[in-house]
């Protein structure tokens, strides 16, 4: 018997935006699963642009 992920329903989309143009310009967005879920649906424009979100100020540590 083969493993099946469970899957969540999500019925959003993410829309798509090219920046630039020509040979450097680079397709963000385009998914239809919940993020980096690409075994319950499409991710046609993987990741270019990653950030990190503090909750905390860590300079008071």
């Amino acid at each position: 018997m083969a493993f099946e992920f469970p899957k969540q329903p999500y019925s959003g989309k993410i829309g798509t935006t090219t920046i630039g143009a020509g040979k450097g310009a680079l397709t963000l967005g385009g998914e239809e699963s919940y993020p980096f879920y690409v075994f319950e649906g499409k991710m046609p424009n993987p990741p270019k642009i990653a950030m990190e979100i503090w909750d905390y100020d860590p300079s008071k540590d």
